[in-house]
């Protein structure tokens, strides 16, 4: 039996299995978040493949093109594209596309794991159980494809420098060029890269750049094809961000670095905070003691400026207290004399990306993936000090998976909300004689316009007496001009709750897995949260 369970077959096996149950009970759940923008680049890809930014979209309440608002490169558009060309514009088929990249992820998290961990199927099963992981891979979004491919180029590599194989090289860098043209912050696996060649004194060895030269050339050519399509380097747009949307002010990056750390003990191995229960000597209880009081201070303020009270207050302190803990143990074990080169790789690659999200971009889980694999194999080497036993990492598993599957399944609530409106309650409000308009975004936008209604702009002056305005509460609903607000009446209100107490996104809630602030300013650190308050709501306004 113990040679059936390491032999590495099996494994694949039940990661395989494993990816495709977890997936099953949600090939249904609705598009949200940003998943219109690759929906409406797939449609523009089959109607004109050379051209995937050439569509029209309003997102940020004017319509804008597709090259100036989709800030990813087009190939998980051309993916999906393939998906609806075959399939259709239907859920079930885009959904089950995702399995791809989520089998792609969980083995080469295993083969990754093999390398730095005792329990490389364990560790793969832990990703995939990850409330990061999972919520994420179940939605029609590029960013567990881009794990996927940001891992299996890493797999590659590490193999490749370790045993001296050239192809393996090669292949690596062939998939950080994929990795790069799936999502721009692809770019960062070059890092990666040189960083494990560093650990290994092998950052000078022409080998070592390989990679980093055939990735980079194929993003280069998709650089040099976006100008010759549309006159401009398409990456360069990252840089055209309005001022309301840039994330590197100083106050900001000192929130996003406080959201990882509430990632790192909410949404990643549930919890961290089990190494907490395991202290061992008078360092780690003071680092212990030192994690709690920031996390108390941080709880407090989040009370007096944020409104966090209840039992929100307590996860909040519990998941910066696991978080805390789990950074101050990391960095103590890299700087202890026993650490190796492979520690310093995994905390470089760690606490590297959460210091480039925290400066470079708009802070969420999905953007926390890229450094859940580093989180997740450290977890492993910190165990190993306390003589865990398989009992305590099947604890750890069960409770990370049951944690995974309970917001997986808020998720699917949340954004089978704007599908249902969409499709049941706003045609009561339409009449022969009027016009109904929405606003905002998400999932919100892409069921509305799919029924036929129409998006407001921030400067509509179609508006006309008698009309309707449909706005949901937490996509972003436009600002509109003064002309228009002052004729506006509010006439009916429609509030969706939900029978199970945990919301993914929520302003009431204190909930922000997908985004760090939640309209119209409300900032926030919590991957997800226990509440009673409505999945949303949406406001009815007559127009005079």
């Amino acid at each position: 039996m113990t040679n059936l369970l390491k032999n590495k077959k099996i494994h694949l096996l039940v990661i395989f299995i494993a990816v495709v149950l977890t997936h099953l009970p949600f090939l249904h759940q609705a598009f949200n978040i940003d998943a219109p923008h690759f929906i409406y680049m797939a449609r523009q890809i089959n109607s004109s493949p050379l051209l995937p930014y050439s569509y029209s979209i309003n997102w940020h309440g004017t319509v804008q093109s597709g090259f100036q608002i989709m800030a990813n490169p087009p190939l998980f558009g051309y993916y999906l594209a393939g998906v609806t060309a075959f399939f259709g514009e239907k859920e079930l088929p885009l959904n089950a596309s995702m399995i791809f990249f989520s089998i792609i992820a969980c083995i080469s998290m295993y083969f990754l794991a093999r390398r730095f961990t005792k329990y490389p199927l364990l560790a793969s099963l832990l990703l995939l159980a990850t409330p990061a992981f999972m919520v994420n891979s179940h939605t029609v979004m590029a960013d567990t494809a881009f794990l996927a491919f940001c891992l299996v180029s890493l797999a590659f590599f590490i193999y490749a420098l370790d045993n001296n194989r050239v192809f393996m090289l090669i292949l690596s860098g062939i998939f950080a060029g994929i990795c790069c043209l799936v999502k721009y912050n692809g770019l960062s696996v070059f890092a990666i890269f040189l960083l494990y060649a560093a650990s290994q004194k092998k950052f000078l060895n022409i080998k070592s750049w390989v990679p980093v030269f055939i990735g980079f050339f194929i993003f280069s050519l998709w650089c040099f094809a976006s100008f010759k399509l549309y006159g401009k380097v398409h990456p360069f747009i990252l840089f055209d961000v309005p001022g309301k949307y840039t994330y590197a002010h100083k106050y900001m990056v000192a929130i996003k670095l406080i959201c990882q750390v509430s990632y790192l003990g909410g949404a990643a191995v549930f919890p961290v905070a089990c190494l907490i229960f395991r202290r061992r000597g008078l360092s780690d209880r003071a680092f212990f003691i030192l994690s709690l009081a920031l996390a108390a201070f941080i709880a407090v303020i989040s009370t007096i400026l944020l409104g966090y009270h209840g039992i929100n207050l307590l996860l909040a302190v519990v998941f910066l207290t696991a978080g805390f803990y789990f950074i101050c143990l990391t960095a103590k074990f890299v700087l202890n004399k026993e650490r190796n080169s492979d520690d310093i790789f995994l905390a470089a690659w760690f606490f590297g990306m959460i210091i480039f999200n925290a400066v470079f971009t708009a802070v969420n889980v999905r953007y926390f993936l890229i450094a859940l694999a580093p989180a997740i194999f450290l977890f492993f080497r910190l165990s190993y000090r306390f003589n865990a036993s398989r009992m305590f990492y099947a604890v750890v598993l069960t409770a990370t998976f049951l944690t995974g599957a309970a917001v997986s399944s808020a998720d699917y609530v949340f954004a089978d909300t704007y599908r249902n409106f969409a499709q049941k309650e706003a045609d009561v409000f339409k009449n022969s004689n009027n016009k109904i308009r929405f606003a905002g975004h998400w999932g919100f936008q892409y069921y509305m316009e799919k029924e036929g209604f129409i998006a407001l702009s921030e400067d509509d002056t179609m508006v006309n007496k008698g009309d309707k305005i449909i706005a949901a509460l937490l996509p972003w609903p436009e600002g509109l001009d003064k002309s228009i607000t002052d004729r506006m009446k509010l006439t009916g209100k429609v509030n969706v709750n939900s029978f199970l107490p945990i919301r993914v996104m929520s302003r009431a809630g204190h909930a922000n897995f997908y985004s760090y602030v939640n309209f119209p300013a409300v900032i926030g650190f919590l991957p997800y949260s226990f509440s009673s308050a409505e999945v949303e709501t949406f406001l009815i306004y007559d127009i005079n």
